[in-house]
């Protein structure tokens, strides 16, 4: 029983270290286009640092959830 359960973590922790590996491999190539951001922030009119704060949030958190879906479907 031991083995199994030994086995068990053993391939769970490599699983997570692999999707770990690829995630960091994955988020070198999510780039960030400053003037890009400044745009979408003028082209939403927004002034409020706040607003403009989980403007970027929000993009970012795209930007991310893109990199972990490249990552399960290549």
């Amino acid at each position: 029983m031991k083995k199994i359960i030994f086995n068990y973590l053993m391939t769970k922790k490599w699983f997570l270290y692999f999707i770990k590996q690829r995630f960091d491999e994955e988020m070198n190539y999510v780039e960030y286009n400053a003037f890009a951001e400044g745009c979408g922030l003028e082209d939403l009119n927004i002034q409020d640092r706040y607003e403009a704060m989980g403007y970027g949030w929000h993009n970012g958190f795209n930007e991310v959830k893109d990199a972990v879906n490249n990552i399960l479907n290549p």
